[in-house]
């Protein structure tokens, strides 16, 4: 059956309405033996027609809330059914804020979650987050912390309180942000002035906090609080504080290699190159282009970055020696006629783990060259010295300033015969410490005989007396190939026997 509007129901109210008081006036007027004449006739006329105006001025009235009710009932449906669709091809013209307000009422349904719903969520969402957030009210009084947060406070807790006597992580939600500061005022009158996010770190002891501050607003720009997101950056602050000593460790090294004298190579743990101080440019350098006759790239300008291998004809054993290199190794490296003395020490860290190796060089070609040179020398005046040794004559040495380095054994033995007639003279003469004395000893006018030697350039023969001694000298200067003086070789004689039998020979000739 079809359904009957409000304003028809409306409509057939006021005509029953107006039907039963036209009766009940009549009917009143016959009870009350009123006679229907021409003039009662008159005065009904004129009641039902005032009652009429009455009602119907009524009914304009009642019909535009009639109309309004009209469409709020014909609403109902789609309002239940949520359906918006429906509900906006109603005629709007009758109750348009009535329409204003259930759009609205659709759009909070339809659009927005409850807001205590997703606030929960939100707070959810933190709890799981790894960020380490905090929130605060206006008051600065602590209103959330999400799980991160709490286990990071948790984990420096013992270290806090000593600090923080009273710091207690299980009681944080209600406590102030006062507790965290030792000026409390100043961090306070920051917070509550803060229009945007604001980043400083916190230090307590040991420890180090960076703290990101967001404040939080209404819609209509009220500050609700603050959300602080919280970092602990102890840790990395103390590796960067050990990164930092030791790259000025290092640095120092560095500087310091680079104006020693000690020629200084570092390989990484793989050998490759990564640093050579002055001292082993300069030395590679001044031999460059001989060793570039058997390892043809070769530059020293290029060396950080290159291998060692390079530098050695079986890389492999070498590779292996160094790997398993635990203390210093030193050896020699010939390599295109030059011979380079290494010592390789292995870098190790405080872990044991080996970072590399560092070589120091030298340059030993010219060395062993002349200690070739001298061991030649050392081995000919070792074969002269022998010969010396066992031979006749008397032979005694000495060197550019006239302090003698060497007696044979017949010099020996013929001055150790004549020692005692020496000291008479000599009283400080022993033949057991003649090494090393001077020749001056032998002569009563030293400077001259020193002028003498020092400008002697042939064998020159003279004869020393001392007392009734004769001894016969002849001297010969040792000269090098360069024309420098080393020193000089004396023959002795003791000629004194024998001048004495060719005087006694000659004073017999004389009396026959």
């Amino acid at each position: 059956m079809e359904q009957i509007s409000v304003r028809a129901k409306l409509v057939n109210k006021l005509l029953i309405v107006a039907v039963v008081i036209l009766i009940s006036f009549i009917i009143s007027l016959q009870i009350a033996g009123v006679n229907f004449e021409q003039q009662t006739m008159m005065a009904i006329f004129i009641f039902a027609l005032a009652t009429s105006g009455a009602l119907f001025y009524l009914h304009q009235t009642l019909d535009v809330l009639a109309a309004k009710l009209d469409l709020v009932e014909s609403s109902l449906p789609y309002l239940k059914d949520n359906d918006q669709y429906g509900f906006d091809k109603l005629n709007q013209d009758a109750y348009p804020a009535f329409f204003r307000s259930v759009s609205d009422l659709f759009t909070i349904e339809v659009e927005e979650p409850e807001p205590d719903k997703l606030d929960i969520a939100r707070l959810k969402a933190l709890d799981v987050c790894q960020g380490n957030v905090m929130m605060a009210d206006a008051d600065c009084n602590i209103t959330y912390v999400n799980t991160s947060v709490t286990a990071m406070l948790q984990k420096n807790e013992t270290a806090l309180r000593a600090l923080l006597p009273n710091f207690n992580v299980a009681t944080l939600v209600g406590t102030n942000v006062d507790v965290f500061h030792q000026n409390p005022s100043h961090q306070r009158s920051l917070l509550q002035s803060l229009r945007q996010s604001y980043s400083t770190k916190l230090e307590l002891g040991d420890l180090t906090f960076s703290l990101i501050a967001s404040p939080l607003f209404d819609e209509k720009g009220e500050r609700l609080g603050t959300v602080v997101e919280w970092e602990d950056i102890s840790d990395r602050l103390a590796a960067e504080k050990i990164a930092e000593d030791i790259a000025n460790a290092n640095q120092r090294t560095t500087s310091a290699l680079d104006v020693c004298q000690a020629n200084v190579m570092m390989a990484d743990a793989d050998y490759n190159i990564i640093y050579v101080n002055e001292a082993v440019k300069v030395m590679l350098s001044n031999n460059e282009q001989q060793l570039r006759t058997v390892l043809p790239n070769f530059n020293v300008a290029n060396l950080i970055g290159t291998n060692i291998d390079t530098f050695h004809v079986n890389p492999a054993h070498q590779r292996t020696m160094l790997d398993n290199l635990k203390s210093t190794y030193k050896t020699n490296l010939e390599l295109a006629g030059f011979t380079f003395g290494l010592i390789a020490t292995p870098v190790f860290n405080d872990d044991g783990e080996r970072l590399g190796t560092v070589v120091e060089w030298e340059d030993k070609t010219e060395r062993l060259a002349a200690e070739k040179i001298a061991e030649d020398i050392a081995n000919a005046n070792q074969r002269t010295t022998s010969a010396l040794d066992v031979c006749q004559a008397n032979v005694m040495m000495a060197d550019a300033d006239l302090n003698i380095i060497y007696i044979n054994g017949a010099v020996k033995a013929m001055l150790r015969s004549r020692e005692k007639q020496l000291q008479e003279l000599l009283p400080n003469f022993n033949v057991d410490n003649l090494i090393g004395t001077c020749v001056d000893d032998f002569h009563k006018n030293p400077a001259h005989q020193r002028g003498m030697l020092e400008n002697l350039k042939s064998v020159y023969k003279t004869d020393l007396e001392l007392g009734e001694m004769t001894f016969g000298l002849i001297a010969t200067p040792v000269i090098n190939d360069n024309g420098e003086r080393l020193g000089t070789v004396v023959e002795w004689e003791d000629k004194t026997e024998r001048l004495a039998a060719e005087k006694i020979a000659a004073e017999i000739a004389n009396a026959n």
